[in-house]
C-alpha cells in the first residue's frame, strides 16, 4: 500500500481578487452601463452592476443573488 502514489492535490482556487482585479472589474461595469445604445443593453448593464456591487459589497454569493427577491431587499 504504501507504494502505491498519492493523487495530486489540486490546486487552490483563489479565495479573493486583488484592489486591482476589483478596480478593473468596476471600470468594465462602468463603461458598459455608459456605452450602452439601446434600453435593453441598458438594463442588462444596470443588473450586471447591480449584482457585483452585492457581491463586492454585501459579500454575497452568486447563488444568493440570483434567488434574491425584492421582498428581501430592506
Amino acid at each position: 500500500m504504501l507504494r502505491i502514489p498519492c493523487l495530486k492535490q489540486p490546486d487552490r482556487l483563489p479565495r479573493f481578487l486583488t484592489d486591482e482585479q476589483v478596480r478593473q472589474l468596476r471600470a468594465d461595469f462602468e463603461q458598459r452601463v455608459t456605452e450602452a445604445r439601446f434600453a435593453a443593453q441598458r438594463r442588462d448593464a444596470l443588473l450586471d452592476r447591480a449584482a457585483f456591487y452585492l457581491m463586492w459589497q454585501g459579500g454575497l454569493r452568486l447563488g444568493e443573488v440570483e434567488e434574491l427577491r425584492l421582498e428581501d431587499l430592506d
